[in-house]
């Protein structure tokens, strides 16, 4: 388990930078799947689009969060 968290967290570390600016799908799907792998849910994609920008910022800062 301890390993697994060192790898996300390099994961995390190299597309965390992008993620305010300019988000990639693919970043988003990483992003997801930490999120309910850390928050201990469902593996779930909010809407990926402007209009959901509050919730996918706060994911970003509970993966943050649980990845420091």
């Amino acid at each position: 388990m301890e390993q697994d968290k060192i790898v996300d967290k390099k994961v995390w570390k190299k597309i965390s930078s992008t993620l305010k600016s300019e988000m990639v799908y693919e970043d988003f799907q990483v992003m997801c799947a930490l999120h309910s792998k850390y928050m201990k849910h469902k593996y779930h994609e909010p809407n990926f689009c402007d209009c959901n920008a509050k919730r996918i910022n706060q994911w970003i800062k509970e993966v943050s969060e649980c990845l420091r």
